[in-house]
């Protein structure tokens, strides 16, 4: 009995870390994908710094820190997101090694925003892809399915509370 309570909490909690995944993928691939394209301008960006990285197995990834100014605005801009609670500002972006090189002899990286919402841009060299979206939306399905599949039998069970699935309707039936 225990240990079926933890197996189903913890089915619960990854059910609901899948959901969430599901609706962050969708969220950047609402943004980045289908929005910004829509409202979008470009304009020069000033790269504040650059820098490389280097994981096991992994390419060389070559990224900047960039700021931008709209026209006719004071505020500056800089890549930054939002998840819930959780804001991140001065965001470290991956960009083309060919374009890298040229931000550090010139100090210029093209940016598109938004013309509604400059706080989302990103470089136009550095575009997000899809690939992180779906990656994280079939984790979150899988989680999901996951827990369908461990969550549908118990609720389906006879005696757990479905209107007319307990012994007293059988027996009344009868």
């Amino acid at each position: 009995m225990k240990s079926s309570f933890w197996v189903s909490a913890l089915l619960a909690v990854l059910t609901l870390v899948g959901a969430v995944l599901i609706f962050f993928a969708g969220r950047q691939l609402y943004l980045y994908q289908w929005r910004l394209p829509k409202e979008r301008l470009i304009t020069t960006g000033t790269v504040d710094e650059w820098r490389t990285t280097t994981g096991r197995r992994q390419p060389t990834r070559y990224q900047v820190r960039y700021h931008f100014t709209v026209p006719g605005e004071e505020a500056v801009y800089r890549p930054e997101e939002t998840l819930l609670w959780w804001h991140r500002e001065n965001l470290w972006v991956t960009i083309d090694q060919n374009v890298w090189e040229d931000s550090q002899r010139t100090g210029e990286i093209e940016v598109e925003y938004s013309t509604e919402d400059p706080t989302l841009n990103q470089p136009v060299a550095g575009r997000r892809t899809m690939f992180e979206a779906i990656v994280g939306g079939s984790v979150g399905a899988l989680l999901v399915a996951i827990g369908a599949i461990w969550w549908w039998p118990l609720l389906r069970r006879p005696g757990t509370g479905n209107p007319g699935s307990g012994p007293d309707t059988q027996a009344a039936s009868v």
